[in-house]
């Protein structure tokens, strides 16, 4: 059964939820496939290690980002990531696997390469 936590913020309650196997899957094949990130500079930059857009995987519904204040999107981050403490170390290897594939000019080495 799924680990879900509720937090109230300035936009309502909102439910963090920890991820099936198949939602990681799902995620690995839209970032495989170069899925384009909203045009939104403050939600994929304000917050380092982590955009609005991908917050939204742990999310039971979309939030209203911009009644949300900073403390509260930290909060669902770290709740995200103790949810999902699998899910983060596997998402820092694959970056890690892709920074040496871009060193090295080999994307055959990325796995998440198309």
């Amino acid at each position: 059964m799924r680990v879900t936590q509720t937090i109230e913020t300035g936009a309502g309650p909102l439910t963090v939820k920890e991820l099936t196997v198949g939602e990681v899957r799902r995620w690995l094949a839209e970032v495989a496939a170069g899925v384009e990130l909203p045009a939104d500079v403050i939600g994929n930059v304000l917050f380092e290690g982590f955009s609005l857009f991908e917050l939204a995987l742990f999310l039971d519904t979309p939030p209203d980002y911009d009644a949300l204040t900073q403390s509260e999107v930290r909060a669902l981050d770290a709740l995200a990531r103790q949810l999902n403490p699998d899910f983060f170390r596997f998402r820092q290897r694959l970056f890690q696997v892709g920074k040496v594939a871009e060193k090295t000019g080999d994307s055959a080495a990325s796995p998440i390469s198309s």
